[in-house]
């Protein structure tokens, strides 16, 4: 059949981050009047009329979004977030583009908070919507529904005492990735992923990681205090504590996928605990190449070759490279002198050539930190992939 606006829009990239999902204008020709299309309420709730078919020679504009032109949603729904608002749009337009209730969300006192354009609370409206359940998506008119205005924040709080399932969240080259109800302290690894249909060939075990929510937010004083310092008032023993605690990533739990499922070694198979984290990273064909080289950037993983390898296929050695002091920075965050036996080079590592000892400290500091940072953003997907309440 004839694309439509998603369609179109689809082949084309899609819409940016900035973009107006709900603003969007299809101007066509001999037609005086723009038709006006909300993308949001075909994806929400699969609304046909609001992705129309496109015409030869139709333009299509996606216009920014207006920051100020927003309503909001957060609480007990699918998805907290902030929609663009349209005229018209109304509390259960709200609820829907959100996805609907939570079975936790306490339907009996809906708020509405009505702001001015500065931010300041005019008013709070309160809705019982108990009896919108069955027929939020049929269209039908919703006992109590009210017109919002721009700027409408919605509020939908959980039940007072309301207990949900404990469940963790399983991501990347799995099977059938999502959340899973565990039974806490009972449930293991090897349970878990055998729920989800266990790993895709394009599973990288070896940097699989599991992560544990509840002690991300433990507080490490210390390094909160170095951090503030510059590296030059550090003490060495400071510095070295610092240095280490930078490279850590917090909550990751030492799991060894590949003795747990390769070679069947079920010594370290822990229990799962409410709101754990499981991410599977596909494989990386790559090593990276970053500091004093000609060429830094990827370079495809050979089996066999070694740093120098790598180095003499990145360009060689920058001007103000030290030969004798390159690093190699493991996925998961270890270092090792390249010149040391201590490790191998596998898909995804990063090689660090360091430059002369009179400019290297602080350069060097800010590299290996900016990778370990890299490594924390891949580690960190899990936490964004499904919220965990």
């Amino acid at each position: 059949g004839a694309d439509r606006v998603f369609d179109v829009l689809h082949k084309a990239g899609g819409i940016i981050d900035t973009g107006s999902v709900r603003g969007i204008i299809v101007l066509r020709e001999g037609q005086t009047d723009p038709i006006r299309v909300d993308l949001q309420r075909y994806l929400s709730f699969g609304d046909k009329t609001s992705n129309p078919t496109v015409l030869g020679g139709d333009r299509i504009i996606v216009p920014l979004r207006n920051d100020r032109n927003t309503i909001g949603i957060s609480g007990e729904v699918q998805q907290q977030s902030e929609f663009d608002f349209v005229e018209g749009d109304s509390l259960s337009t709200l609820i829907r583009l959100a996805g609907g209730f939570l079975p936790s969300a306490f339907m009996d006192s809906v708020s509405v908070v009505r702001v001015d354009e500065r931010g300041t609370t005019l008013n709070t409206i309160t809705i019982n919507t108990k009896t919108w359940a069955k027929d939020i998506y049929t269209g039908r008119q919703l006992e109590g529904d009210i017109p919002l205005q721009v700027g409408d924040r919605v509020y939908v709080r959980a039940i007072p005492k309301w207990k949900q399932r404990a469940e963790i969240v399983i991501d990347g080259e799995v099977k059938y990735p999502g959340r899973y109800a565990i039974t806490p302290l009972q449930t293991r690894v090897t349970d878990i992923i055998a729920q989800a249909g266990g790993f895709t060939e394009k599973a990288a075990l070896e940097d699989a990681i599991m992560i544990r929510t509840s002690e991300v937010k433990i507080v490490d004083r210390e390094y909160d205090r170095l951090s503030k310092l510059p590296p030059s008032e550090m003490s060495e023993n400071e510095l070295q504590y610092f240095k280490t605690k930078s490279r850590e990533v917090k909550g990751v739990l030492s799991v060894n996928f590949v003795d747990l499922f390769e070679k069947g070694i079920l010594d370290n198979n822990p229990v799962l605990h409410d709101k754990d984290s499981v991410f599977i990273p596909a494989k990386n064909l790559y090593i990276n190449i970053t500091g004093s080289v000609r060429n830094p950037g990827r370079i495809v993983y050979k089996s066999g070759l070694n740093y120098m390898d790598y180095i003499s296929l990145a360009g060689g050695y920058g001007f103000r490279a030290d030969k004798n002091a390159t690093l190699v920075i493991k996925t998961k965050g270890d270092q090792f002198p390249a010149s040391s036996d201590n490790y191998s080079l596998e898909p995804g590592d990063n090689i660090l050539v360091l430059d002369e000892p009179e400019t290297r400290f602080i350069d060097v500091f800010t590299q290996v930190l900016t990778i370990s940072a890299q490594i924390v953003t891949v580690f960190g997907v899990i936490y964004t992939v499904v919220r965990l309440r």
